[in-house]
């Protein structure tokens, strides 16, 4: 049961990414603005590559720790969920044994030494992938949460020499947030997780950007769109419609 505002629940996010320029990034400072805003604290673990993250003014730097990657915490140029990121990165299917190793261990001792430090009541993570699993073993007492972004899954089909490390603690996982019906059943029928384990949460949207308003109707309509030119975001059926 989640505890009230008043009772200033503490919410440690997890991140295996930067968090910003990318998706799931945005998504995670939105999550500590808008638990911020309620009253909530919160604490972040996150990745940081070989440059610094841009407008993260949302995180406190005392209330978060950082995995740094390219000869730091970890040797080589973070793993990117995608394997084309927007930033220098590594793709999860060429770690050897011997860097998965390396992986792992440095997000064991940051998760570790947050939750000594911090203390959460509940821990939300982000991707059904390598840090949620370790995050579900490393702390089998504290409720947790994860986000489905859809790259994971795509991860999970990519790398299947990674299934069984990744299974091995998303399945335990408390509740897993999907993005839609269709992303409920594919969770289903990949990670074998019971239906009543996960809720279909949606995207979410910044309401301060993207509001209904009065304008003029546009003759010919005018798209924008903004993101990576890639077919896993749909661009080419985009451009089709």
């Amino acid at each position: 049961m989640l505890m009230s505002p008043e009772n200033k629940m503490k919410i440690l996010h997890v991140l295996s990414q930067r968090p910003d320029s990318t998706g799931s990034g945005i998504y995670v400072q939105a999550m500590i603005r808008e638990a911020t805003a309620l009253g909530y604290e919160n604490f972040l673990v996150a990745g940081l590559g070989s440059t610094a993250c841009d407008d993260t003014g949302c995180i406190e730097q005392d209330k978060s720790i950082f995995v740094n990657f390219h000869n730091a915490d970890v040797s080589y140029q973070i793993p990117g969920m995608s394997d084309i990121m927007p930033y220098e990165s590594t793709k999860f299917c060429n770690l050897s044994e011997e860097d998965l190793s390396e992986y792992e261990k440095a997000f064991s001792k940051s998760l570790q030494n947050a939750v000594a430090s911090f203390k959460p009541d509940i821990i939300h993570s982000h991707h059904l992938w390598i840090v949620s699993s370790i995050t579900r073993q490393l702390f089998p007492d504290i409720p947790i949460v994860t986000s489905c972004h859809g790259s994971d899954l795509r991860q999970f089909q990519n790398c299947p020499h990674l299934q069984e490390r990744v299974l091995k603690g998303c399945r335990k996982i408390d509740v897993v947030m999907a993005l839609s019906e269709a992303q409920k059943k594919e969770i289903i029928r990949l990670y074998n997780l019971a239906p009543e384990q996960i809720i279909i949460a949606g995207a979410g949207y910044n309401d301060t950007l993207f509001y209904i308003d009065t304008k003029p109707p546009p003759d010919p309509v005018q798209i924008v769109y903004a993101g990576k030119l890639s077919n896993a975001k749909g661009v080419p059926w985009l451009l089709r419609a």
